[in-house]
């Protein structure tokens, strides 16, 4: 539409207006200001009355708070009765230990040669009484270490046994 038609269009629309307000009489509105007067008064004395019941209704919780805390408070806390024992025992406490020491390995005393506190230059092996002692009871011939004998003795004594095993002194395998 061009601009000729639309404002013919908003004239059209407008002068109908215009005549219809010089038409209201006075009388008319009068009473319209009347009933809106009243809607306004309606409206006004509604809020007023939610702000007046907001405050009452704060007040009466006011006023019931304070009596009901402390029943719940009293009825919440039940006594508690505690009973001592007659006989309590005491217990001792157990003396400090010693700080612990790390494991040492300790062997057992060093073993001196019998051989050579003697000082033995031969060893016989005809004296079987002597050499028993360094064979176990199925015949086998005891290390340096349990026996205790240095290493050149230990050479003799292993020869004398198997000296005396062969002149059949001492058995081969334990009987």
């Amino acid at each position: 539409m061009s601009e000729e038609l639309k404002k013919e269009v908003a004239e059209e629309v407008k002068a109908p207006v215009k005549e219809v307000k010089a038409e209201v009489k006075p009388e008319v509105k009068a009473e319209i200001k009347a009933e809106v007067k009243a809607e306004i008064k309606a409206e006004v004395k509604a809020e007023i009355k939610a702000e007046i019941k907001a405050e009452v209704k704060a007040e009466i919780k006011a006023e019931i708070k304070p009596e009901v805390k402390p029943e719940i408070k009293t009825e919440v806390k039940p006594e508690i009765k505690t009973v001592a024992r007659p006989e309590a025992k005491k217990f001792e406490r157990r003396p400090e230990r010693k700080p612990y020491k790390k494991f040492q390995r300790r062997g057992p005393r060093r073993k001196v040669c019998f051989f050579c506190q003697d000082k033995v230059e031969n060893i016989d092996y005809k004296d079987v009484a002597k050499l028993k002692k360094y064979v176990t009871e199925k015949g086998k011939i005891l290390p340096r270490r349990q026996t205790g004998t240095c290493a050149k003795h230990q050479r003799d004594v292993s020869n004398a046994i198997k000296k005396s095993r062969i002149a059949a002194m001492m058995p081969f395998a334990g009987e």
